[in-house]
């Protein structure tokens, strides 16, 4: 995440406001500093935005234009496990693939839980809890991030506290495992079944259920691509 970005994210945190309230004060609507610090859309924040959303976080208008980039941060090699492409029914998380990662920024925005919503525990996709470097599959992806995953409907695939992978770049079809991010800015991670005219249905494994949501009710479903395991 790059300096400006950091900056909003951490003052919000500091003066206790969510992304979408203070979309809302800035007078956008209420999704624009979502998609402005998770996807990067749009790259720099127009003048009016900036004026007003410094006032609004007690900074500098000066401190919200962009910067070069810092040189990158390094660190040692660690492995990542992919998940995709595995014989159904043969001991997934045991056999997930272990691949190296070289990092280099660490600009990986993380989400984490949140209680309530549609189920009992939920990620907060509207929060940064952390930062992370990027598995190679993620450098240079726009709007890349990682959640922690909240309970134990999706075990064996993904435990409790696994730090799950998403590229909202690639296309989702049936059976991959998505973050499902409804409109209210939470999410959970499921395997995508079908969507049928106004209905999205998606999949839990423990226990096994096969869940029906009005389509209205979505905003999002970004490909999981992997996870490295909670320690």
């Amino acid at each position: 995440m790059d300096p400006v970005r950091d900056l909003i994210v951490r003052r919000l945190r500091q003066i206790g406001l969510t992304m979408r309230e203070a979309s809302l004060r800035i007078g956008r609507n209420h999704a624009y500093l979502q998609q402005f610090i998770r996807r990067g859309v749009p790259a720099e924040l127009d003048e009016r935005a900036r004026v007003a959303l410094a006032a609004l976080i007690g900074v500098s208008p000066d401190d919200l234009r962009a910067r070069p980039a810092p040189e990158a941060e390094t660190a040692g090699e660690f492995t990542y496990q992919a998940g995709e492409g595995l014989p159904p029914g043969v001991g997934e998380r045991a056999i997930l693939r272990q691949i190296p990662i070289y990092p280099g920024l660490r600009d990986l925005p993380v989400y984490g839980a949140i209680k309530g919503g549609i189920y009992d525990a939920m990620v907060d996709l509207t929060h940064v809890v952390a930062m992370t470097f990027r598995p190679p599959e993620l450098v240079g992806v726009k709007g890349a991030f990682g959640l922690f995953n909240v309970g134990d409907a999706m075990s064996p695939r993904y435990e409790h506290g696994d730090l799950c992978w998403v590229n909202p770049a690639l296309p989702v079809r049936e059976g991959h495992y998505v973050a499902v991010e409804f409109k209210d800015g939470t999410a959970v991670v499921r395997r995508f079944v079908r969507r049928k005219n106004s209905q999205i249905q998606i999949e839990q494994l423990n226990p096994h259920e096969v869940v029906t949501l009005p389509a209205d009710k979505v905003a999002n479903l970004y490909r999981v691509i992997g996870a490295i395991e909670a320690r």
